[in-house]
């Protein structure tokens, strides 16, 4: 009889478990969306084509989209983990590049705002003459894009790039967008140039260099 008893109540513990488990439901979300919104001097920047990079294993584009009037893009529900997000866009004459890496959590939303000029740096120029700080000297930044280097003319050059004049210390100093090439030239008038070099700046970093217009 005491056999019984404890079959019956063993019965009963194990249909009021299976009853139980009906109610129980688990949503677990091991991924979460990302939308990315691009600035230029505080207005959206519209039809600009980003590609979507996982940072582990293969080097193939995942994923492209092409911002909205918005400046926003969006690329839906992705694994969590990191990406690599790049895109280019001309704004004012000046070619940008952006690259940001970006992490995905599980569950979660991921809003972010990138602004182009946030991927800019600096370049500090001081000019001489032989061994001797020589100022007023106008500056010509140029930009390796493919519409500058189809530019014969020196005054062509001067209307598309950057320019600057030394003060009398023989100082000036630029912002240029990061991680694209840009020849340096100084000049007196405008129908000629002198060719110096090219540099290029990195992120949010001050570059320093001397130019000497004797060589």
């Amino acid at each position: 009889m005491r056999k019984l008893y404890i079959i019956i109540l063993l019965a009963i513990s194990i249909i009021a478990c299976n009853d139980d488990s009906k109610d129980i439901k688990v949503n677990l979300r091991d991924s979460g969306t990302l939308a990315i919104t691009l600035n230029h001097q505080g207005a959206a920047v519209s039809d600009v084509r980003f590609k979507l990079y996982p940072m582990l294993g293969e080097d193939a584009v995942l994923d492209e989209a092409v911002s909205d009037e918005n400046g926003m893009v969006d690329f839906g529900l992705l694994n969590s983990g990191s990406y690599l997000i790049e895109a280019e866009t001309t704004q004012g004459g000046l070619k940008y590049r952006i690259s940001q890496v970006l992490q995905v959590l599980s569950g979660s939303d991921k809003n972010v705002t990138l602004d182009t000029e946030d991927y800019m740096g600096t370049l500090n120029v001081t000019t001489y003459s032989g061994s001797d700080i020589e100022g007023n000297v106008k500056l010509l930044f140029l930009q390796r894009t493919e519409e500058n280097n189809n530019l014969d003319n020196f005054s062509e050059k001067l209307e598309a790039g950057v320019k600057a004049t030394t003060d009398e210390d023989g100082r000036a100093s630029v912002t240029m967008p990061s991680e694209i090439y840009f020849d340096i030239y100084f000049y007196t008038s405008s129908e000629d140039g002198n060719y110096y070099y090219y540099y290029q700046v990195d992120r949010a970093d001050d570059k320093n260099i001397s130019i000497d217009i004797d060589d």
